[in-house]
Parts: structure tokens; sequence; C-alpha cells
């Protein structure tokens, strides 16, 4: 059975430039039952910067990302990227900071798909979505919000590798998020509704909308261990995920 268990303890910490949220024992039990809290370790998972806004607003906004970010699923994302990168050998704090970037670049995905300009749905996971919860502004600004978060994460002083793979991962993320990837992906999608289109292209919308960030999670293993090599095929085997779950 899969179940997620997140923040069991919270520590706020206000300095004069940020707001920080830590999160210890950070608890992902995925597919196959694999129990990521044995690790036990310590990370900066949220840091939201203000400029004279009050700390109550901060609060809110924190709570609305955390509605979106926790709202429930396989994870199967971070599932791939733990396992792929056990293969390199690749230490498991490093991978887990991907996880939670690639994540909320997922939620945010989702988020923005559930408005009412795109899918118009009501509910995600068995619960509201964003926006009919808390507005249709405040969805668009929590879907931004965990987008930038997840440079925020990559590019952080935690991650402990080199500029160069920060960047080629900044850069990866950045390709599987954008036109040639989740939003063109969307694009596609929104065009097609109520048309005849060929598999050729249900499969180019496919590719983008999921395959692109399934692809990732893959090739993230081979940038942080250096494998320039591997890169193209572990692409290839996400894109082939990412055709299997539609």
């Amino acid at each position: 059975m899969f179940k997620t268990k997140i923040l069991d303890n919270v520590n706020f910490t206000t300095t004069i430039d940020f707001l920080s949220l830590d999160v210890e024992g950070h608890e992902l039990e995925t597919l196959k039952g694999i129990d990521l809290n044995k690790y036990s370790f310590k990370f900066l998972f949220l840091k939201i910067y203000f400029l004279g806004i009050s700390i109550l607003t901060l609060f809110r906004v924190s709570f609305l990302i955390k509605y979106g970010l926790f709202s429930g699923g396989k994870k199967f994302r971070p599932y791939l990227i733990i396992n792929s990168g056990e293969i390199f050998g690749l230490n498991y704090r490093e991978l887990i900071k991907v996880a939670a970037a690639v994540e909320c670049i997922h939620s945010y995905s989702l988020i923005h798909d559930d408005l009412p300009s795109m899918d118009n749905d009501d509910f995600r996971r068995g619960k509201l979505s964003v926006h009919k919860a808390f507005g249709e502004s405040t969805a668009i600004l929590a879907g931004n919000s965990l987008l930038t978060l997840a440079f925020e994460i990559l590019t952080s002083s935690s991650m402990r590798s080199s500029s160069k793979i920060k960047s080629d991962l900044v850069h990866a993320l950045a390709s599987a998020s954008g036109y040639y990837g989740i939003a063109g992906g969307q694009f596609l999608d929104l065009r097609f509704e109520k048309k005849k289109v060929t598999k050729d292209l249900i499969i180019n919308m496919q590719n983008k909308k999921t395959g692109e960030l399934i692809s990732f999670c893959l090739e993230s293993s081979a940038i942080l261990s250096g494998k320039e090599r591997e890169r193209s095929f572990l692409k290839k085997v996400g894109l082939d995920i990412g055709l299997i779950r539609i």
C-alpha cells in the first residue's frame, strides 16, 4: 500500500531576509514499499523570500503551496529518480533534492491544468483543486511559486554538486517544463480538443506533456554522475515510460 507522510517536525525560522521551512524526517514510501524515511537528514525544502510582506501572508502562501504539492499521488517520478540514482551509486541526499524539484514542477503543472481556462477540473486526487478551494488568481500564483521553487532547490547551496552539474540539471528540467515539454504538451492538448488528429500528433503531445518530465527523472541520474553518454539512452527510456502511462 502506498502512503505519504510529510512534515513530521517543522521548525519556522525567520531572519531579516527570508522565512525558511525546515523539514526533518521527510517520508516518501514509494512504489514497492521503499521507505525513504530510513535515511536521516534535514534539508531546506522551502525558502520563501519576502520584501515587506507580513508573516501572516507568508504562512498563507506556504500553506497554499503545501496544499497543491502534498496532495497525494504515487510519487512515481521521485521513485524513478531514487532508483535510477542507485544504479550509479549516487548519494540519496542529492537525489531527494532533485526529486523535490521535480515534484514542484509536476504539482505546478497540475494546478495550472485544472484552471477554468485549461481543463476546468474541480477536483484533483479526491479533493478540491487549488482554484476551487482558494480562487483562480491564487492558484496561478501558487503554481508560479512551485515552478520557480524547483530551480531554487536545484541551485541552492545545499546541493553539493558542481556548478556545471547544477547548470545541466536546470537546463534539462527547464526544457522538460517549457514549450518543448509540459507547457507545449498542454498547448497541443487544448488545440486538439474535439478534433480528429493522427497517431503521430498524439504521441508528440504525450511525449511533451508527460514523457519529457519522466525522461528528466532518469536523465538526472546520468547528469549527477557525470555519465554524459548515458543521458540520451535514459531520456529515450523515459519517453517510452511516458507512453506506457497514457
